[in-house]
C-alpha cells in the first residue's frame, strides 16, 4: 500500500514522534509525495527553520508556492497574535492594544504556547479551502500527542465558570467592569487593559466555536490521519512505543510508520579489496566492517520500529541526509 492510499481522502495528516528523529524531513516528503496528485500545504512548527532550509524557500505564516500543488508555510505565534486581534477589535481598540506594554508581554507568553498558536492556524488553512490536504509538522513538545488534545483543552478552559463569567461578551472584564476600570483608573495602561479585555470578549465565541471545529476534525479518522516518526535507536523506539500506546487508546492507530536515519546497504569493497586502493586497502576493509556493524546494531530496532505499525499500515524505512529540494523529492518518490 502507497502513502498516497494509506492518506487517501484525508484532510489533515498530523506527523508525530518524539525529539530529533527527523519529523520535520519525513513531513516534507509526505507532503512532497501528496502533491503529485492534491493540493497540498505542508505546515511546520518547528522554530528552528529546517523545513524552510530543505525546500529552500524562505517561509513565512502565509503560505508560499514550493512547486506544483505544493505551499509551504511555518508558525509566527506573534504574526498570528496580532491577526486574531486586527480581526476582532476595532480600530480603535486595536491600536491601544498594540501600543499596550500589557500586549507584549502577552506575546511573548503567546510565543512559549507554540501548539495552542498552531491550531488556531491551522483551523484558518482548513477553513480557506484552499487545500485538499495538510501536512503538521508538529510543535517540539515533550509529549507530542498532546498536539491532538488542544481543543479539547482549550475547551475545557472555555467552559471553565468563571473563565465565561470573566471573558464572554458582556461579561465581568468585556463588559462594565473594564469602562469602570479605565474610569477609576488614570493613566494610558488603564485604557489600554480595558480595550483589551473588551476586543477579548468578541474574540470569546469565535475561539471557543474554532476549538469546536478542530475538535470534531482532528477525532475524525475519516479526516485526520497520524504518522508516527521513530528512529533506529532504542531510546527513540522507546518513545515512538509509548506514543503508539497513546494513539491506540484514542481509537486512532498510525496510518503510517517512518523510521527515519536508517543506515542503507552500500556496495563496500570486501574482503579482497581492490589493488588500485593500494596502502589504503586496509582501512578501507575497517571501514567497511565498522559500517556493516553499525547497521547490524541498528537493524533489531528498526525492526521495532516498524512493528509499532498496526495490521494494513504502511511502514517505510528510510535513510537521513536530506538537505534539498531535490533530495527530498527523490526520496518521496519511494515512500
Amino acid at each position: 500500500m502507497t502513502v498516497e492510499r494509506a492518506l487517501a481522502d484525508r484532510r489533515l495528516v498530523v506527523v508525530l514522534g518524539p525529539g530529533g528523529v527527523g519529523k520535520t524531513t519525513a513531513s516534507a516528503l509526505l507532503a512532497l509525495r501528496l502533491a503529485r496528485r492534491r493540493r497540498t500545504l505542508v505546515f511546520t512548527a518547528d522554530p528552528a527553520r529546517r523545513l524552510a532550509d530543505a525546500l529552500g524557500v524562505p517561509l513565512a505564516r502565509t503560505p508560499v508556492r514550493v512547486r506544483e500543488n505544493l505551499h509551504a508555510c511555518m508558525l509566527d505565534p506573534k504574526a498570528s497574535l496580532d491577526a486574531l486581534v486586527s480581526t476582532y477589535a476595532r480600530p480603535r481598540e486595536r491600536d491601544a492594544i498594540f501600543a499596550s506594554p500589557l500586549y507584549a508581554h502577552l506575546s511573548d507568553a503567546f510565543a512559549g504556547s507554540e501548539d495552542f498558536v498552531a491550531m488556531g492556524d491551522l483551523y484558518e488553512h482548513v477553513e480557506s479551502g484552499d487545500f485538499e490536504t495538510i501536512v503538521v509538522d508538529t510543535p517540539p513538545s515533550r509529549h507530542a500527542v498532546d498536539f491532538l488534545d488542544v481543543p479539547s483543552r482549550l475547551l475545557r478552559v472555555f467552559e471553565t465558570g468563571a473563565v465565561r463569567w470573566v471573558l464572554r461578551p458582556g461579561g465581568f472584564l468585556a463588559g462594565g467592569a473594564a469602562s469602570l476600570l479605565a474610569t477609576a483608573t488614570s493613566g494610558e495602561y488603564a485604557r489600554d487593559l480595558a480595550g483589551f479585555f473588551a476586543a477579548f470578549g468578541r474574540m470569546f465565541e469565535e475561539l471557543e466555536a474554532r476549538a469546536r471545529r478542530m475538535q470534531t476534525l482532528l477525532g475524525d479518522p475519516a479526516s485526520t490521519a497520524t504518522i508516527l516518526v521513530a528512529a533506529p535507536e532504542a531510546a527513540a523506539v522507546r518513545s515512538a512505543a509509548a506514543l503508539a500506546t497513546r494513539l491506540a487508546e484514542r481509537g486512532a492507530p498510525p496510518a503510517a510508520v517512518i523510521v527515519n536515519r536508517v543506515l542503507p546497504p552500500i556496495d563496500l569493497p570486501g574482503p579482497s579489496v581492490p589493488a588500485g586502493f593500494g596502502d589504503l586497502a586496509p582501512r578501507v576493509e575497517r571501514a567497511a566492517r565498522l559500517y556493516e556493524a553499525l547497521r547490524a546494531e541498528e537493524a533489531p530496532h528498526a525492526a521495532a520500529a516498524l512493528a509499532l505499525a498496526p495490521a494494513g499500515a504502511r511502514v517505510a524505512a528510510r535513510a537521513g541526509g536530506l538537505r534539498t529540494l531535490a533530495r527530498l523529492e527523490e526520496a518521496a518518490r519511494e515512500l
